[in-house]
């Protein structure tokens, strides 16, 4: 099985902070348009995110394979572009002096890195992303605490930070200490697709007047058994945060994507989808906690990894009840008619396999069902009549 890079763990403090930037949210570059490369100018704002493309020849957009375009912005960041939305032919503008043309194009994915992904090989070895959710379903409440008896400690801790700083450290009568125990990995199973994990992904400053503070925000994580490409590692982020949206009772935002692509020298990919999925809850709804969770992946995580491990392998022949309760799970406290007639021909689409085996029942209990047909049969019809034989019926199936 694939095992995490150390990358991720060394440098997740460090990438954290950068997928709250705001400073790729407009950048210019130049980008690869066949064999030629052509300024543009690359805007990153979910659904308005947009390359215009800028040249004084005529843009040969036919030229662009398989809708993916790459490009180095000014800064050095290398950026790929997947699943562009292209125009067939590029607009012009005339004036006495020269002739410029320009593209508009519309990537579904931005993924920006110190080098380039290509799509369609199959280089991704491990994919993570956020959930709102995650530590609801994961609670793992011991991990982040502030000590309760901080003057029996305090003494030793700055004992060695003054050697590491050569200076005199004075110590006040009411210190306090918090802490971080150290387990980045709260869940791991192995899953058809690779190995699920969520780990603890948290910032912190290191001190000084303003004071001192740390940040949590649990990541999960698939290591794939091979690389595989970038689509598909992306669909199996969401699908497997449909599976923990209806553990926790709500649909879940993937967000804060990165990807570990190229092997390990290369450091992880941020990816930016342009078309998210953004689920609001209803006004006044709380946020669900860890007794709200269908399952608790610290207290009872055998169950948990068993239960994902049966959804993820019988994925194929339940996707039509599943994305028929998805249809319906999502509209949250919404509901019409639609949806009550989807949720009454949900269990229609259920393939017998999954049912519970039939009860074969004793010869003497379906000789007496016989016999008490045979008695009800003779009587004036009526409703009570009917329904003790329809049930009766229902015995012997």
């Amino acid at each position: 099985m694939y095992f995490f890079s150390n990358l991720y763990i060394n440098e997740f403090k460090r990438l954290l902070p950068l997928m709250d930037q705001t400073d790729f949210r407009h950048c210019f570059g130049e980008f690869q348009i066949g064999k030629r490369p052509i300024f543009g100018e690359l805007m990153l704002s979910e659904r308005k995110t947009n390359l215009r493309l800028h040249s004084h020849q005529y843009i040969d957009l036919l030229e662009i394979a398989d809708r993916h375009i790459a490009g180095e912005l000014s800064d050095r960041t290398r950026v790929s572009l997947i699943d562009c939305n292209i125009p067939p032919i590029p607009g012009r503008i005339f004036s006495k002096t020269e002739r410029t043309y320009f593209a508009d194009i519309f990537p579904h994915f931005v993924i920006l890195g110190t080098d380039l992904l290509t799509p369609l090989d199959e280089t991704v070895s491990a994919i993570y992303w956020h959930l709102p959710d995650l530590s609801a379903a994961f609670y793992d409440f011991d991990a982040f605490s502030s000590s309760m008896a901080p003057e029996q400690f305090i003494g030793a801790i700055v004992a060695e930070q003054e050697q590491q700083v050569g200076r005199k450290i004075p110590i006040g009568p009411d210190p306090e200490i918090q802490y971080f125990t150290g387990r980045r990995e709260v869940f791991s199973c192995d899953v058809p697709i690779g190995t699920f994990s969520i780990h603890h992904g948290f910032q912190q400053n290191f001190g000084g007047p303003p004071g001192v503070w740390m940040k949590n925000r649990m990541r999960a994580a698939i290591g794939f058994g091979k690389p595989v490409r970038f689509r598909d590692a992306v669909s199996a982020a969401y699908r497997l945060s449909m599976f923990i949206g209806i553990v926790v009772g709500r649909p879940q935002n993937v967000e804060q994507i990165t990807v570990d692509a190229g092997g390990g020298d290369v450091q992880p990919f941020r990816v930016f989808p342009s078309m998210p999925v953004r689920y609001t809850s209803p006004e006044g709804r709380f946020d669900p906690g860890p007794a709200d969770v269908l399952l608790a992946g610290m207290e009872r995580p055998a169950e948990f990894a068993e239960v994902l491990k049966h959804w993820l392998a019988t994925e194929d022949e339940m996707a039509a009840p599943r994305g028929r309760l998805w249809d319906s799970f999502k509209k949250q406290n919404f509901y019409d008619a639609d949806r009550i007639i989807a949720a009454a021909n949900l269990f229609d689409t259920i393939p017998g396999s999954h049912y519970p085996k039939k009860t074969q029942l004793p010869a003497d209990i379906l000789d007496a069902a016989e016999k008490a047909k045979a008695l009800f049969r003779p009587l004036p019809n009526s409703d009570e009549r009917e329904s003790m034989l329809r049930e009766l019926s229902n015995i012997e199936q």
